[in-house]
């Protein structure tokens, strides 16, 4: 910053990198061989390296002439500290962080230390780190990316921490349930996801263990087209019927799906639940929400299929409550 005819340094950032040495990636490169050079050549006899598709003698069209090799090592550089200072008028700020990571390259702790010397520090676990059915298979899979256990602490006292497992159905793998706790209490469950159809697309949810959510997807199950909060999955299927629901899933003409949308709503009328049903422009965006009391919100598009208008219909009047303009 600029005091009067100076300048004073407000922060700096300052960082560090580690190298990580991969596989060795082989790169040869082979060439067509011209028919006519070796038509008919026995192989004790060829000039140059070469690879044959089969016997030397046939399929001369088939050679190729080896030209060179282009293997190389892999690698990465990981972010491995970063220092940030921050400069006032009373002293220096200054802000550590160091990170570390597993053999996949997966940042596994992220450590924050502050001027004064506290430390604060998350521990991320993946499928490698546990030893249950699901997660062995997710690794002999290659499924190593999603974070299954995280934990923070203050120097090392436990702050907070999450269990978020996956389970199999049908073929898919999909998370199972999300636990959480504070410090040393006991883990909670949050969110149990109860059933998914046969594309992964969550139906049902139960929340803090009795607050249970529904989801039916339209659009060739692409699209969520109703929320349905009080009931679970069976229950709405018990009141729907399991081939109005699969028309649903099956539709893809708007008019047409809100209109099962609407007789949902009618039919579950006297239950104590909120019905949210969406209807979609696809391949661009959302068309409308229809909120439980009723209200309709529509989403229009330009030309270009970016969002130009969020409005309502009231007394028959467009009322808009969010327009957009874009200048490029």
């Amino acid at each position: 910053k600029k005091v009067g005819k100076e300048y004073s340094l407000i922060s700096k950032s300052s960082f560090s990198y580690l190298s990580k040495q991969g596989e060795t990636i082989k790169m040869l490169l082979y060439y067509p061989a011209f028919d006519i050079m070796y038509r008919n050549a026995p192989c004790t006899e060829m000039s140059q390296l070469y690879l044959a598709l089969g016997d030397c003698y046939d399929s001369p069209k088939m050679r190729f002439i080896f030209r060179g090799d282009n293997s190389f090592t892999s690698g990465a550089k990981l972010l491995q500290q970063k220092e940030e200072i921050q400069y006032t008028d009373n002293g220096e700020i200054k802000t550590t962080t160091s990170y570390k990571y597993n053999d996949n390259l997966m940042p596994t702790e992220t450590i924050v230390t502050d001027s004064e010397n506290n430390l604060r520090k998350q521990v991320n676990k993946y499928p490698q780190d546990y030893s249950d059915n699901v997660s062995v298979e997710m690794v002999n899979r290659n499924i190593i990316e999603p974070v299954l256990g995280q934990f923070s602490y203050l120097g090392t006292t436990p702050l907070y921490k999450s269990f978020s497992p996956y389970k199999i159905e049908n073929g898919i793998f999909v998370p199972h349930y999300i636990e959480t706790a504070k410090g040393d209490e006991p883990m909670k469950q949050e969110v149990l996801f109860d059933k998914y159809d046969s594309r992964g697309n969550i139906l049902g949810i139960t929340q803090k263990g009795s607050l249970k959510s529904t989801y039916l997807w339209g659009y060739g199950s692409l699209f969520p087209v109703a929320k349905i909060e009080g009931m679970s999955y069976s229950e709405v299927e018990q009141a729907i019927g399991i081939s109005t629901l699969q028309q649903i899933a099956n539709a893809n003409v708007p008019s047409i799906l809100q209109s099962y949308c609407n007789d949902i709503r009618t039919r579950l009328s006297s239950r104590d639940v909120l019905v949210t049903t969406y209807t979609y422009k696809p391949l661009v965006g959302v068309s409308s929400i229809t909120d439980p009391s009723g209200i309709v919100t529509y989403y229009a598009y330009d030309d270009h299929n970016r969002l130009k208008e969020i409005y309502i219909i009231e007394n028959n009047v467009r009322k808009i409550i969010q327009a957009y303009s874009y200048a490029y």
